[in-house]
């Protein structure tokens, strides 16, 4: 018996279909549009605003590495606009990769240096690093005075050894008697 055929796509008009999903897209209905895109790439798998408009989607669902995919296979295709590599570097981001999306705002604004969503994920970025970093800062502090509390409970424990008396580290280092 000869296998099954393998099931092949009834054809589509693709700018018509593209049209329709980037309409669902503007308005905001992403699951309608994700199909469409999906269905364009079904028959035309090298669809460059199909692969970056579907990473759009995988992004705002919350699925940044095939979003990652999506756009970079894109990408391998042309050389990409100034809104792509915001798009590449905002996928970036969500990915944890924050130098390598601050280089691709920086290659966005060097196409066009007035791109203020450019600017404004950069200032984005390098806030969080700024405010992650100061959040770094600020529990090094609180390990060390919690490491200071724990030597200055020893140093008292040690000072009364052998006068009756002990700590119970809870206390900080005041003295309790024994029990």
């Amino acid at each position: 018996m000869p296998p099954a055929p393998v099931p092949v796509p009834a054809p589509i008009k693709v700018p018509q279909v593209f049209a329709q999903a980037l309409e669902l897209h503007k308005q905001g209905r992403l699951t309608e549009a994700e199909q469409f895109y999906s269905e364009v790439l079904a028959h035309r798998p090298d669809h460059f605003d199909a692969l970056q408009m579907l990473s759009v989607i995988k992004l705002a669902k919350g699925q940044p590495a095939e979003a990652l995919r999506l756009i970079s296979e894109a990408m391998r295709m042309r050389r990409p606009s100034p809104q792509i590599l915001v798009n590449h570097g905002m996928i970036l981001h969500a990915l944890d990769r924050s130098e390598e999306a601050l280089a691709c705002f920086d290659a966005a604004l060097k196409q066009k240096s007035k791109f203020a969503e450019a600017h404004n994920n950069r200032a984005l970025v390098l806030f969080e690093q700024f405010h992650d970093g100061h959040r770094a800062v600020g529990e090094r502090v609180t390990l060390a005075r919690r490491a200071q509390v724990v030597i200055n409970g020893m140093t008292c424990t040690r000072h009364h050894v052998g006068r009756g008396v002990t700590t119970n580290g809870a206390d900080r280092g005041v003295p309790a008697p024994f029990a």
